[in-house]
């Protein structure tokens, strides 16, 4: 059994200060988490970490204390009794060759301890088909599934099992090129002409996934040049005639709240929290959605806002910097017709039926 999955997207924040709304302290639901960040940034740079002659466990002995701790603060300070996955968006591929990191830098994301990569992203999903498989081959040398993988475009399934509740993540990239990446065939993307395909496509995934999975989730990388609307629009379709139990959206910029849609929620974007070379600010304005979940979907979530730098790692950045990005994010959600209450330093989502409990 799977006993973790996060998934990791960044949001650049900035926001007023203003009265928020408070959510009640109350004991809600924990059975299974699944938590979502920022675009995981890996530069060659990053490979300065590793001393020439270095053993590989000399390189854990210095790197895993460090990513524990990253690890630790993602998942949640109260995980002894839950079931967690760790899941990120990553913004690079691992080709070893003159322009891409060293595959090596799989071996940071295992000891960080996370379970599942979505390579269907902007950046990803614009590499050839030999970084591609590079990039899988790093990442699968390390037990880590990759997201996203496809055949004819159709995203292929991964699974995990937490606490009891079978999860799908189904990895798609939406593309505004004219053509297809030349990776097209090794990962689901599509290009805006093509939605109504797309749209059709992946309700017959999600719907081949529910023969077994009691929830689907989407992680979801549209490019830049998409204009927002439909690039929103295609998120809601995936809950609204795909039939997904959550969309978990991720590019670059800044974050967009939540939309509660139906008997399922979007996540439009994170942001890039999991990239330590960010200036001050920007590293200072991001957030981990932790989604916990029960056999009918996604119970509630919890958004903190989270610094990811070279030297240190913390939830939370301050009284009044934590108070203006949780204000940010309220507004974001309501915008989006969703109620999003402050509780404690963290953004709150309840679903209706944990309103009344």
């Amino acid at each position: 059994m799977r006993n973790a999955i996060v998934i990791v997207l960044v949001f650049l924040i900035s926001a007023c200060q203003c009265a928020d709304p408070v959510a009640v302290d109350k004991v809600r639901p924990q059975t299974a988490q699944v938590t979502f960040a920022g675009g995981i940034s890996l530069p060659r740079s990053m490979n300065r970490l590793f001393k020439p002659g270095q053993t590989i466990r000399q390189r854990r002995r210095f790197l895993r204390p460090r990513l524990v701790r990253i690890y630790e603060l993602l998942k949640g300070p109260d995980l002894i009794s839950h079931n967690t996955a760790t899941v990120a968006s990553l913004s690079t591929i691992l080709d070893n060759d003159t322009s891409t990191p060293d595959p090596r830098l799989a071996e940071i994301l295992n000891l960080a301890g996370f379970d599942a990569i979505s390579i269907a992203n902007p950046v990803v999903a614009k590499a050839d088909e030999k970084g591609v498989e590079s990039t899988v081959d790093a990442l699968r040398d390390f037990r880590i599934s990759s997201i996203g993988l496809a055949k004819d475009r159709i995203p292929e399934p991964v699974r995990v099992v937490l606490a009891g509740i079978e999860v799908c993540f189904l990895g798609v990239h939406l593309s505004g090129q004219a053509e297809p990446p030349d990776a097209g065939n090794s990962i689901a993307s599509w290009i805006v002409s093509e939605i109504e395909t797309a749209t059709s496509s992946i309700r017959n995934a999600v719907t081949q996934a529910r023969k077994s999975a009691d929830l689907v989730m989407i992680v979801y990388g549209p490019d830049r040049s998409i204009d927002d609307k439909v690039r929103r629009d295609f998120a809601r379709d995936m809950i609204d005639k795909a039939g997904a139990d959550a969309v978990l959206g991720h590019r670059s910029g800044a974050f967009e709240g939540i939309e509660q849609r139906g008997g399922g929620i979007i996540i439009h974007n994170p942001g890039f929290a999991m990239n330590p070379n960010l200036e001050k600010e920007k590293s200072a304005s991001s957030l981990v959605f932790r989604l916990h979940i029960d056999k009918k979907g996604v119970s509630w979530i919890e958004a903190q806002p989270i610094r990811v730098r070279r030297h240190k790692t913390s939830i939370g950045m301050g009284e009044k910097r934590t108070h203006q990005v949780i204000r940010k994010l309220i507004d974001q959600s309501k915008k989006l017709g969703t109620e999003v209450l402050a509780e404690h330093g963290r953004g709150i989502w309840d679903r209706p039926d944990n309103k009344s409990q």
